[in-house]
């Protein structure tokens, strides 16, 4: 393969890359929005009965700022595909930040494995996650067993270490 070849083929796959990280995003804000308006019949139904409705009102409320994040990282991700193509540059590391999010990007591997410290050996497992789960950054990074490592929070409020392989994201 030509050099010429080459950075063609680099500029091909950085493109790739980058649209499946915007179809996933899109993804995840189309899911996010399906759930409000489960939430919102939900309420509805609650208030047809005359009960209190104000957790699920919260919900929306958590929902909602989740999808302005997921949107504000879809942004992001979009300027870069339009942006010309270095074919000398690759598709950067997402950057991982206290306060940002990540979402686990496939199955399998440790970015879906939720640990009790920062280390791995599989007593400190406590909680698995799928693809496209999201989680909040709360505290990180640590360097340690040749990983790099978060402490995060899932959506549904488990919280606990995760390794980067695997998973995308930007910051707040």
């Amino acid at each position: 393969m030509t050099e010429r070849q080459s950075a063609s083929q680099k500029a091909y796959d950085r493109q790739l890359v980058l649209q499946e990280r915007i179809s996933a995003y899109q993804q995840e804000i189309e899911n996010r929005r399906a759930k409000i308006e489960r939430i919102q019949h939900e309420v509805a139904m609650l208030e047809g009965r005359g009960d209190n409705a104000d957790h699920q009102r919260d919900s929306i409320a958590t929902v909602q700022e989740e999808i302005r994040v997921l949107e504000q990282q879809l942004t992001t991700l979009e300027r870069q595909a339009e942006d010309p193509i270095d074919p000398t540059q690759s598709v950067a590391t997402p950057e991982f930040v206290p306060g940002g999010m990540a979402l686990v990007a496939s199955d399998g591997g440790l970015s879906n494995k939720i640990f009790v410290e920062p280390r791995l050996d599989d007593v400190g497992i406590f909680a698995q996650s799928t693809a496209g789960t999201q989680f909040t950054l709360l505290d990180g990074p640590e360097q340690a067993d040749g990983h790099t490592w978060w402490r995060v929070r899932r959506t549904d409020g488990v919280e606990g270490w995760v390794v980067t392989d695997g998973l995308m994201g930007n910051p707040a």
